[in-house]
């Protein structure tokens, strides 16, 4: 039986069926992203290493998903998604740039204190230097 993208949602533990997942590949899951994203609310969670180097490799169709994320109020799973931005050509985060700036110039102090606004500083400085 063919394994179907919404079947293998689990648990942020579930290092298999994070890889099962993956193997799939984009776009396949392309209907649970958003789901999947959810595993890297901390990436000391188990799956967050499978998933981590995937989304990347998806690039920018996880951008939507990635700005849903800094619409929260969740500090430490936008600085996640900041270092997955990291990990992503320079390119597609020339299209976070305002979502970045933002973070960078007026943070919350939430955003202050978990090294959110840092990181988007850093990663403002690394596009910049392209």
């Amino acid at each position: 039986m063919r394994d179907e993208p919404l079947q293998l949602i689990a648990h942020k533990s579930d290092v298999d069926r994070a890889r099962r997942l993956v193997a799939l590949g984009y776009p396949r899951v392309a209907p649970v992203l958003p789901f999947m994203l959810e595993w890297i609310q901390d990436c000391n969670w188990p799956v967050a290493d499978e998933l981590l180097p995937f989304f990347a490799s998806v690039g920018r169709p996880m951008l939507p998903e990635i700005k849903r994320v800094f619409a929260t109020n969740d500090d430490v799973w936008k600085y996640w998604c900041i270092l997955l931005l990291g990990r992503m050509d320079l390119e597609i985060l020339e299209e976070m740039r305002a979502h970045l700036d933002a973070v960078a110039r007026q943070p919350t102090r939430g955003e202050e204190e978990e090294g959110v606004a840092e990181e988007a500083r850093n990663l403002l400085m690394r596009i910049d230097a392209k």
